[in-house]
């Protein structure tokens, strides 16, 4: 486990057991898990994220339907003023998560897309989200 941030969440490692992720949700504790970084390919899927075969983690969904959580997009954005940002949490997702992880993780990768398409300038771009391609496809950074 980590330390308590300034807003009094608790930091959990990704490289964490799940067990310490289930016991935060069923204490009933807000989880946020950044389901669009390529952490690497284990337990995760290729899926499209702006027509791109893309690696994303599967632990959202796994981890929905092991622990019954309910799945809530989280979205910041920068004020008009450029002075503060707005954080926006959805209703649940309905029918979330699914028997089939692969297409709950490619659903979650078309909100995102939707989300980025409205304010392009304001994703992360940074963090290479396409680092990991599908074999013979060529690096998309080099």
């Amino acid at each position: 486990m980590g330390a308590t941030t300034p807003i009094g969440c608790k930091s959990i490692e990704s490289q964490s057991r799940l067990r310490d992720l289930i016991r935060e949700i069923q204490t009933g504790n807000f989880i946020f898990i950044a389901p669009d970084i390529d952490l690497g390919q284990q337990d995760s899927v290729l899926v499209p994220f702006f027509g791109i075969q893309t690696n994303n983690t599967t632990s959202v969904s796994r981890l929905a339907r092991l622990s019954g959580a309910e799945i809530c997009l989280m979205t910041t954005t920068l004020n008009q003023d450029r002075k503060g940002y707005t954080c926006r949490i959805s209703a649940p997702l309905p029918n979330f998560p699914s028997d089939d992880v692969e297409k709950d993780t490619a659903r979650l990768n078309q909100y995102i897309d939707e989300l980025v398409r409205a304010r392009p300038a304001e994703y992360y771009w940074v963090h290479k989200r396409f680092k990991h391609r599908p074999p013979g496809e060529p690096s998309l950074y080099d």
